[in-house]
């Protein structure tokens, strides 16, 4: 459960059953959690691209225009881009994303990135 947030069965009008309404602060220190992850991610994707071009397309599952621009941007661009609410990237199959959690096995690992991989 995210912090800020606690189960509660008296939700407030326009929340997910179970939670209460995070208070302003926590949630801009969601966002705040999110912006950074934004972050890491995008630069993580730029050095992926200038090093290694190739593999970075498909580890990352990016196309290689997205790959080239990535690896011609500057840090600060990438900075200014970290959006605050929104996460930037997602697991590939979200099926068997969830498959992989719910058996917790290195083989159902191998099995994921092989799933990823061909799509």
């Amino acid at each position: 459960m995210a912090a800020g947030m606690s189960m509660n069965m008296n939700t407030a009008a326009g929340s997910a059953p179970g939670y209460s309404v995070p208070s302003a602060g926590m949630e801009r220190e969601e966002q705040n959690d999110i912006r950074v992850l934004n972050e890491l991610f995008l630069s993580f994707a730029r050095e992926e691209a200038r090093d290694r071009p190739d593999t970075a397309a498909l580890r990352l599952g990016l196309d290689r225009d997205t790959v080239r621009l990535l690896s011609r941007m500057p840090l600060s661009a990438l900075r200014r881009m970290a959006l605050p609410d929104t996460l930037m990237f997602a697991p590939r199959s979200a099926g068997a994303f969830s498959e992989l959690l719910r058996s917790n096995s290195v083989a159902d690992r191998v099995t994921y990135e092989i799933r990823c991989l061909e799509e």
